[in-house]
């Protein structure tokens, strides 16, 4: 099958949408009988395995100009018969006019296509006011309504957009978020009966940080031995040292700023609860969550799904500090940790990347087949 990969995303990029692109491509890259056929911006240090992709278009990073430049180099190599896709998937962008004439003309050519990975977020444009937020939903309905199938990883997702963009419910698919399957190191030593508590992101006050100094905090006052650390954006994270110093726990708290994403795996192997806190966001599949769990991190949430659904003893929703050590304190009054090798095991097995790719690729195989009999 050859799958085209018409993205808006830089790929590589060290934030989620491009990792999440990097991990799609490079799971295609490790399949049998697809043959990949790459237009994309591509993040300067990020290697693509053209031995095994056919086409690797990297085109101009820059915002609108990037769609103009992919449609560009994608008619051309169709015209002149470098590529004759059996599917062509796609990444929403900043210019949906552009991408949904591409839809167009592929159609035009039946030529099915798809529009992976849409969060509930994009339900939102039809709330916002505004000439630019009015001619910005018409082309996403027209695009959504052109287009041959969608992906989205929660069911809030699948039936916010279907009813916000007046969809059929076999238009749009469910596909989880995964992380990408690792490796353990061997860990490093580690005080006894110290936990570490940690946030790997950018955007700590939002998104778990303010609730790993509370949760060390609380842990302190129990007598219990905690230490917490965390990345993210320097602004945010001066904004936390204030709350820091305010609970008298800044000199338990390792605040590492930004670093870079070959570094992230020896902070997770540190870490021994991750925290991703989404507040006051409905229908998330945070990907971080899933990376906690395959580097064999315990992990405390708030608002995911998936999450939600499960009963794994090392999984655990965000109360408050009170309610969370007295899920993971034993009957000693000690912190349980589950061993790091479990939590990997079980990682591998129901949330791994591979897996919920797997999902999309049979998708897209069905979907290229119903085109070649039709």
């Amino acid at each position: 099958m050859n799958i085209v990969y018409f993205g808006s995303m830089r790929i590589g990029r060290p934030n989620g949408p491009g990792l999440n692109e990097k991990d799609f491509l490079q799971d295609l890259e490790n399949r049998s009988g697809i043959n990949l056929f790459v237009y994309a911006p591509i993040e300067q240090g990020c290697t693509l395995n053209t031995q095994k992709i056919r086409i690797v278009r990297n085109v101009v990073g820059y915002p609108v100009l990037r769609e103009i430049h992919a449609a560009t180099l994608l008619c051309l190599d169709i015209i002149r018969k470098l590529v004759k896709p059996d599917v062509v998937v796609f990444r929403l962008g900043q210019l949906p006019l552009i991408q949904l004439a591409v839809i167009k003309i592929l159609k035009f050519f039946d030529i099915p296509t798809h529009v992976k990975t849409v969060g509930v977020g994009i339900c939102d444009v039809s709330q916002k006011r505004g000439l630019l937020n009015y001619i910005t939903f018409a082309l996403l309905r027209s695009i959504f309504r052109a287009i041959d199938s969608i992906d989205t990883p929660t069911e809030l997702a699948r039936r916010r957009i279907t009813d916000t963009f007046k969809l059929s419910g076999a238009t749009v698919i469910l596909v989880g978020n995964g992380a990408k399957d690792v490796s353990l190191d061997a860990q490093l030593s580690k005080v006894q009966g110290s936990t570490c508590y940690g946030y790997v992101g950018r955007f700590p006050v939002k998104r778990g940080g303010r609730q790993v100094i509370e949760t060390v905090s609380h842990s302190l006052k129990l007598g219990l031995q905690a230490t917490g650390l965390i990345t993210g954006d320097n602004k945010e994270i001066a904004e936390l040292k204030v709350l820091a110093e305010s609970l008298g726990v800044s000199n338990k708290i390792n605040f590492v700023g930004i670093v870079p994403q070959e570094e992230v795996a020896f902070l997770l192997s540190k870490i021994d609860v991750g925290f991703s806190i989404m507040e006051g966001i409905l229908g998330t599949a945070g990907q971080k969550l899933r990376q906690y769990l395959m580097h064999g991190c315990m992990v405390v949430y708030g608002n995911d799904e998936l999450m939600d659904s499960l009963k794994e003893e090392f999984i655990v929703p965000f109360i408050d500090p009170e309610h969370l050590l007295g899920r993971l304190a034993n009957s000693n009054g000690q912190v349980h940790l589950v061993s790091r090798d479990v939590i990997h095991k079980w990682a591998r097995q129901n949330v791994s990347y591979s897996s919920f790719n797997s999902v999309r690729v049979n998708h897209l195989l069905k979907l290229s087949t119903h085109y070649k009999i039709g």
